[in-house]
């Protein structure tokens, strides 16, 4: 990516550490693209950053940030290791409560798209993303026509 580009040639010796490194990100449409049938190969968007939010992205995370932490202080590797593992047990507890959960609503709406990843972990259909700000909740308008919409 273009800042790790930068900050690498200011400082070469830099470690940068790929947090995301071996995942597959949930492709956002970019925002010219409004139509749900929009797939021309310059409306393609940007990955969902929001990887975190799901306890199996969230656990590959920790495994890569234990790496890098290991190449910056391979002493301490062992503490390392044990603590990520502690973390990473309750992650992917977490990840099979999840995978077991047998929602009767597949569709979703949802405010924000932090919960795509989220989503997808739990085989739920993120139907709609209202994208309201902190400042202004949805209409009623709104919240009436996704309910006749079964959200």
């Amino acid at each position: 990516d273009a800042l790790c580009e930068t900050a690498l040639k200011s400082n070469p010796a830099l470690l940068v550490a790929d947090t995301t490194a071996g995942f597959r990100p949930i492709m956002e449409k970019a925002a010219h693209c409004k139509k749900s049938d929009c797939k021309s190969e310059h409306h393609h968007g940007t990955a969902n950053p929001h990887m975190f939010a799901s306890p199996d992205m969230a656990s590959g995370m920790v495994e890569n940030i234990t790496d890098a932490l290991e190449r910056l202080s391979p002493s301490n590797k062992v503490q390392y290791r044990k603590n990520a593992a502690a973390v990473i047990f309750e992650l992917k507890e977490l990840e099979k409560a999840f995978k077991k959960a047998d929602f009767k609503q597949k569709n979703i709406a949802v405010q924000h798209d932090v919960f795509a990843y989220l989503a997808r972990l739990a085989k739920l259909n993120q139907a709609v993303s209202l994208h309201a700000d902190s400042a202004q909740a949805p209409s009623p308008a709104h919240v009436a026509e996704l309910k006749k919409k079964g959200l």
